[in-house]
């Protein structure tokens, strides 16, 4: 406190301090803010990923290791906060019942690690469709949250002709 004519005033709290070392002050503050905001986020993904790798859905993943196939074309729709997934795949072999499940449960598993959906959809031209989504129902997409995918199950649709031809090995 100063006296300055009779009168008390208050002195500033930073009279010690330049300018300079408040604007120092905030930027490193708001640079250990945005670094641990990194950190929590990025604690957040390993727990995601280390639930995906142990979970019982994603068991016949490994086999599709070697099938080959390619993502013709990604779309994604986003409408109120819900993210979906399209995935068009063309399969260049010869596919049983087994590696066709193999391969839409490889295809999920690494969308999922790269981004957060709450439904994916693999659309396999004639060899059939996929959805991954809440209980497996594409309606549910948005109506359970997607921290750890506990609800979420696949849905698999066959086309019978191609059934047909398909053999087992």
């Amino acid at each position: 406190m100063r006296v300055k004519g009779g009168v008390f005033m208050l002195s500033d709290p930073f009279h010690c301090c330049t300018r300079r070392r408040v604007i120092l002050f905030y930027i490193a503050f708001s640079g250990i803010c945005i670094l641990g905001m990194f950190f929590l986020t990025a604690c957040g993904v390993e727990e995601r990923d280390s639930l995906l790798l142990d979970d019982k859905r994603f068991s016949l993943a490994e086999l599709a290791k070697t099938i080959d196939y390619s993502i013709k074309s990604r779309e994604s729709y986003d409408k109120r906060d819900i993210h979906r997934v399209y995935l068009r795949v063309e399969v260049h072999q010869e596919l049983s019942r087994r590696e066709f499940l193999a391969l839409a449960e490889w295809i999920v598993k690494k969308t999922v690690m790269k981004e957060r959906c709450h439904s994916i959809t693999l659309d396999f031209g004639f060899l059939g469709n996929v959805d991954f989504a809440p209980y497996g129902n594409l309606i549910m997409a948005g109506a359970v949250p997607i921290d750890s995918y506990n609800n979420y199950a696949f849905k698999y649709y066959f086309n019978r002709e191609t059934e047909k031809y398909r053999t087992e090995k």
